[in-house]
């Protein structure tokens, strides 16, 4: 048997739950960079040097190859929009 409470739905009374503060994660988090091809010797990175990574909290296995995260940028000391250097990162690099 399923029961349940309701609130009646009024157009001058409305129910809105109280917001949540946004999570936040102080520090970093480690993860592994992953790539589309086991031949290559670099991961692959978007026009925009981002990559894919794989959080070491993450234990669903069942992603598409290359595909276990959004797009993440890689944090450099001295990077931005006209100066800086990038190194592309290998394959199975933690970061």
């Amino acid at each position: 048997m399923l029961s349940f409470e309701g609130i009646p739905y009024r157009e001058r009374v409305g129910f809105c739950p109280n917001l949540l503060p946004k999570p936040v994660i102080a520090g970093t988090i480690p993860a592994t960079v992953v790539h589309r091809n086991e031949d290559e010797t670099y991961a692959w990175l978007d026009e925009h040097g981002r990559y894919h990574v794989k959080f070491n909290f993450d234990l669903n296995d069942s992603w598409k190859k290359g595909y276990s995260s959004l797009l993440v940028r890689l944090a450099k000391p001295y990077a931005g929009d006209t100066y800086g250097f990038h190194f592309p990162l290998h394959a199975h690099t933690e970061v």
